[in-house]
């Protein structure tokens, strides 16, 4: 993982850096092989295809010898992905070292894997990629999507399948062997991932996280360095290997007073306040000023005028101890700076109680140095407690932070980093700071025409810091995580077309909030959703009318893994957003919201009985139609983000599986859903006609079974597999 550092803090960083002890494959110590592809690599090098595939069915011999097994894997997924993604040659003496001065795990010295070379050479490459002939980067193109295609498939397999079926690889030193070489195949393949973008659609592959950590180790580093139980699964499936792994490598910060006892492993609840019992903090410990108020009627009457009120601090730049805060009314080109921070920083509160004085001084004195102007908005000031007048700020916020000339981020974690870090270190305090997971920030920063992080010893606008990472001349998978996180806090996107919700809910799935029910008052403008419609309700009435205002939405969006409505018509559409686990591509196939249920087209697995799915134990499919085999296992993971397991505590039954699909026709494995028909009593003449009804049971995993390819289609199938029928049909899913 070297190429992710930079070469300023490598030396610093190196002891921290887990070892990959290399077992010594013949890549190139024997002789000098011609270039392959990623299938051939193992073939030239003494291996056949029936040894290979006699490994994917982890099928052994007696006295197999697993270390060489585990060495062509190592050889194979790191030079043999190199070599067939760049069509060149890649020395091992570029990539393998002595452990003697870098890192001694034993009396004996032995190579390592170094991949401090990778990010020189990709440096380089990358730059004059787009010099080549079109034909060239056609080549490139297509074995780049082969090449990682192969690699993040094989990973898969030895970490799901493999692992279980060797003992040796679960115990030392093999297992940390076997734990760095999926790591390297994954970190590998995703700085590919980012070099040549353009070759995945015609290669097929879909580009997304995968959310793997071999061995538990990210997650055992991640918690001895004191992070979020929750950090690992969140920077591995959102931000990706190389994030995670950086990370490890570094100690959160976060204020003195934060635990995350009550964390899960999808959620991080320590930043979660309780509004009945809260108050603000002071700039520092022991400090005991007064706090200092807005004129309360001069809020109000300029909310009821139908515009937001604008915070005036010149009185308090000239006379921090005795100034006082004046409101003026918005008017259009007025200067002013925003404020966009979490509660749990201390800066919360509402206009009626105020914020201390030394927090307000300290404001007013930030927004003069970053604009020029004694203007200034804060929601701890400008938003009331007043239900009426709470109500018509919220809907009149959408406004205040788009008209905003500048958008000043306070997080504390930012607060203490310096401008003088890495960028890649920057780019990790960022995507894991407390305001990048909080609900109403989402907003802020999307609606900023100018988003600023304050440093501890900088302002750092969001448009320089991504125009230092162009110049950087190496936009490795960690910057390139940043920028696609902060791509999307552009407010062009959503000015004259509502947002998408695969967009959304990929940037919500993290988020939390103190006040659950604000969810939808705080995405509905994105979707250019009145507010008005929507907080007349409450609670789980508020949601459907959330889902109901949108009217159509992506038919993937069942396969999500968020905790259900559980109204009648409604009960295929997730609680939340925000619960841990989002997915990356909801797909293209729209469906339709209607009072009875979600109307839309999917491919499904007909049973020409009614199945039972016993809990813990899988069920094979055979699909004769299509002549493909699958596995079907309950999906384990948690249904709920409030800590509380609402899954099925009995066997799942159902009539069909709806499954998702690729644009190609295959199966993407991953995620189902186990459907029941039911007989609707409800419908009325508006309703689809022939369209059937079902009901949602359970989210299953299911997964292509290797061993389909053994079964004798027009014969008797084997015993222990159920017969289904895969067709495309329009259900209305209840």
């Amino acid at each position: 993982m070297e190429h992710l550092i930079s070469p300023t803090e490598l030396d610093r960083m190196r002891p921290s850096i887990p070892e990959s002890q290399w077992l010594e494959f013949d890549h190139d110590s024997s002789q000098r092989f011609p270039l392959a592809s990623f299938e051939e690599y193992p073939l030239l090098r003494g291996w056949n295809a029936v040894r290979l595939r006699a490994l994917r069915q982890g099928l052994f011999l007696e006295n197999t010898d697993y270390v060489s097994i585990l060495a062509m894997l190592q050889g194979w997924l790191f030079f043999g992905v190199l070599e067939s993604a760049f069509q060149q040659h890649f020395s091992s003496s570029s990539f393998l070292t002595s452990s003697e001065g870098i890192q001694t795990t034993g009396k004996s010295h032995h190579r390592v894997l170094n991949t401090q070379y990778l990010r020189t050479f990709y440096q380089q490459w990358h730059l004059g990629f787009l010099d080549l002939p079109e034909d060239r980067q056609k080549s490139l193109s297509v074995s780049f999507g082969r090449s990682v295609v192969g690699a993040r498939d094989w990973a898969l397999y030895l970490e799901v399948k493999l692992r279980l079926r060797i003992p040796a690889y679960n115990s030392n030193p093999l297992s940390n062997i076997f734990n760095a070489t999926i790591r390297n195949a994954l970190l590998l393949t995703e700085l590919l991932g980012k070099a040549v973008p353009q070759a995945y659609p015609d290669a097929g592959l879909i580009n997304y996280q995968m959310d793997l950590d071999p061995g538990g180790e990210i997650k055992g580093r991640l918690r001895r360095s004191g992070w979020c139980p929750s950090s690992s699964r969140i920077m591995t499936n959102r931000y990706g290997h190389s994030a995670a792994m950086y990370a490890t490598l570094l100690r959160p910060i976060e204020q003195p007073h934060v635990r995350h006892t009550h964390c899960s492993n999808t959620q991080c609840k320590a930043y979660n306040v309780d509004v009945s019992t809260y108050s603000p903090q002071h700039v520092h410990q022991g400090c005991s000023c007064e706090h200092v108020l807005p004129p309360l009627k001069d809020v109000f009457d300029i909310l009821q005028s139908g515009t937001f009120p604008v915070l005036d601090g010149e009185s308090i730049i000239m006379d921090g101890e005795r100034g006082e805060l004046s409101v003026k009314r918005y008017k259009p080109d007025m200067e002013y700076v925003v404020i966009s921070h979490v509660w749990s920083d201390g800066l919360g509160s509402t206009t009626e109680k105020g914020l201390p004085r030394c927090q307000v001084v300290q404001l007013a004195h930030l927004c003069h140095r970053i604009s020029g102007s004694s203007l200034f908005w804060i929601d701890g000031l400008c938003v009331p407690n007043d239900s009426i007048m709470r109500n018509t700020a919220i809907q009149l916020m959408s406004a205040t932070y788009a008209k905003a000339p500048t958008t000043l981020v306070l997080d504390y974690g930012l607060r203490q980093s310096s401008s003088s870090s890495a960028t890649e270190e920057i780019a990790i305090r960022i995507l894991s700071s407390v305001w990048l997971r909080r609900l109403w920030t989402l907003k802020e920063g999307i609606l900023a025409s100018n988003l600023v992080f304050r440093l501890r010893d900088a302002f750092l606008p969001m448009s320089h810091l991504l125009s230092q990472i162009f110049v950087s001349g190496f936009t490795g998978p960690i910057s390139a995580a940043l920028i696609a996180e902060l791509s999307g806090f552009n407010r062009n996107l959503y000015a004259t077309k509502p947002a998408h919700i695969n967009h959304i809910q990929r940037l919500m799935c993290y988020r939390t909030s103190s006040r659950l029910d604000d969810e939808t008052l705080a995405i509905a403008p994105l979707f250019h959703i009145d507010i008005g419609i929507i907080m007349q309700y409450s609670g789980e009435a508020r949601m459907i009318a959330f889902w109901k205002a949108l009217g159509t939405v992506p038919g993937g969006l069942i396969f999500s893994g968020a905790p259900r409505l559980t109204t009648r018509g409604f009960r295929w559409a997730p609680r939340t957003l925000m619960h841990g686990t989002g997915l990356n591509d909801l797909g293209r196939n729209y469906g339709r919201i209607t009072e009875n249920g979600f109307v839309g087209e999917f491919l499904v697995l007909e049973f020409d009985e009614r199945l039972v799915l016993p809990r813990n134990r899988s069920l094979r499919l055979l699909d004769i139609k299509g002549k493909r085999g699958f596995r079907v296992l309950e999906d384990v993971e948690p249904q709920s983000s409030d800590g509380h397991d609402h899954g099925s505590r009995d066997n799942v039954w159902g009539d069909m599986i709806a499954i998702r699909e690729q644009p190609t026709g295959e199966i993407l494995p991953g995620v189902a859903i186990v459907l029941r028909r039911e007989e609707n009593t409800d419908k009325t003449e508006h309703d689809d006609k022939g369209v059937p009804t079902c009901a949602f049971a359970a989210r299953v995993i299911i997964a292509v079974d290797e061993f389909v390819d053994l079964v004798s289609w027009e014969s008797t199938p084997p015993s222990d597999a159920n017969m289904v029928t895969s067709v495309v049909k329009t259900i209305c899913i209840c």
